[in-house]
């Protein structure tokens, strides 16, 4: 009798474990309604940080009207999206959704610092209005130039070039301040960013695959994968609970690793490479490295 009752709870175990296997399986799927509510790229901000979420047509974007640019902003990226051909188009202007202060083009003008997109116009090929919106200030920090048209260039090449290959990927990104009294700019005083983030998720097919970056707000040398970290370094910095809609078995697993053998970006950036070019962008040069 007891071994036809621990035969009994061998089965029930079995039977829920291959439920809860099933139900994994199926968000790794990634199909359907249930897929398309559940904003994987969406992070968690901490409690007290200053944000008005702004949902636009290709990203969405927490603004902050202190520091008059975004906590962070964060988008999906999918095949069709990146293959979009729409003429790169828009000019630099307020959000119009944005409550409060705002940066204007005229605190950039002679800063030193760029206008630095955090969801890339050349992620919002895919349609005209989306591309329009990219340009809103709420999406845009002071970065500088060399990092701008450098390494942090070659890293949305690479993700495009990787969506383009047939994967979706969830992004994340925006600054990141080290002080409570950050230098500004312009007489909007708008804070200027000690360094930047982007965290990326895919599903692979088998899984999912998390991977951080941080660059310091300068002319960054060497690789894009120099500066890779785990998603986790990133909260770390930022107090940020990234991709918080993954069951925290699978959230836990995936920011914990960076393994950049995963991650392989081929660009032709190099130390001159866009001072030659000034700040052309020239996607063929740049390809995700299966």
């Amino acid at each position: 009798m007891r071994q036809l009752l621990l035969l009994f709870s061998l089965l029930l175990l079995a039977a829920a474990c291959k439920r809860e296997q099933q139900q994994l399986d199926t968000f790794a799927a990634g199909t359907g309604a249930e897929s398309a509510a559940r904003h994987l790229e969406t992070p968690r901000s901490p409690r007290g940080m200053t944000e008005q979420i702004i949902e636009h047509m290709g990203y969405t974007t927490s603004y902050n009207a202190d520091r008059r640019q975004p906590n962070w902003v964060c988008y999906e990226l999918t095949p069709e999206e990146a293959r979009g051909r729409q003429e790169r188009q828009g000019e630099f202007q307020p959000d119009p959704q944005a409550k409060g202060r705002s940066a204007s083009n005229a605190d950039y003008s002679r800063s030193g610092y760029g206008r630095g997109h955090m969801a890339p116009a050349g992620d919002m090929k895919w349609n005209s209005k989306a591309m329009r919106e990219s340009f809103y200030l709420s999406n845009i920090c002071p970065q500088r130039g060399a990092l701008n048209a450098g390494l942090w260039n070659d890293l949305e090449m690479g993700i495009r070039s990787m969506a383009r290959g047939g994967t979706t990927v969830y992004i994340a990104c925006g600054p990141i301040f080290t002080g409570s009294k950050p230098r500004t700019i312009g007489s909007g005083r708008v804070a200027v960013p000690d360094s930047f983030f982007k965290v990326l998720l895919r599903n692979t097919g088998k899984g999912y695959e998390a991977i951080g970056y941080i660059f310091p707000n300068a002319n960054c040398k060497g690789s894009v994968n120099d500066y890779a970290c785990t998603v986790d370094d990133v909260e770390r910095q930022t107090g940020i609970d990234f991709f918080p809609a993954l069951p925290d078995d699978i959230e836990y697993a995936v920011e914990a690793r960076s393994d950049t053998g995963q991650w392989r970006w081929r660009t032709a950036s190099s130390e001159n490479h866009f001072q030659q070019r000034g700040r052309r962008r020239q996607d063929r040069e740049y390809t995700f490295r299966r």
